[in-house]
């Protein structure tokens, strides 16, 4: 758990990541000629969509090596080959990689997650005309529940919810 650091396990039915993949094949969308660069370990649930949303597309999924991860010049390289489309990273990688020079451009689409986006970072993000979605949702809940294209100049929000799924308001706060 990244909250705790202790080790935790959910069940979920493979109906639910069947949902969640679909959902996210529509938006924000993803074709047989998408190619997702693959950046989180296997030991976090966002690797499901990783790996098996270009799978079931018929896109590709390329591994990052684990030091390029870990040095935003490297993934910088790495993500100017021009060979990827498609990007899921937390706020703070995302940080990470703009600080060594990374501009997302047109074409380019970035899932944001795993922790609030700041709309600092979100208009830096999309100022060059990438696309930026900025998705929210417990483990338990199959990865992600909400989903939210961030335009510039938009408000950032956890948006509505993904397909089958249903959010419920409590109250303001």
């Amino acid at each position: 758990s990244g909250s705790t650091g202790t080790p935790k396990g959910v069940e979920i039915s493979h109906l639910s990541v069947v949902n969640l993949l679909s959902s996210m094949a529509k938006e924000p969308g993803f074709d047989d000629k998408g190619v997702l660069l693959a950046v989180t370990t296997t030991m976090f649930d966002i690797s499901v969509l990783e790996m098996f949303l270009p799978l079931i597309q018929g896109g590709r999924t390329v591994i990052a090596a684990h030091e390029d991860v870990l040095d935003g010049f490297k993934l910088v390289k790495r993500l100017n080959k021009g060979d990827v489309t498609h990007m899921q990273a937390t706020p703070t990688l995302w940080r990470m990689v703009l600080e060594a020079g990374f501009a997302p451009a047109p074409g380019f689409t970035m899932l944001a997650g795993g922790e609030p986006l700041p709309a600092d970072l979100a208009e830096k993000l999309t100022a060059g005309g990438a696309t930026l979605w900025n998705v929210y949702g417990p483990t338990e809940t199959t990865i992600w529940s909400a989903i939210s294209r961030i335009a510039p100049g938009d408000a950032v929000t956890i948006g509505h919810p993904i397909d089958n799924t249903v959010l419920h308001v409590l109250s303001p706060q």
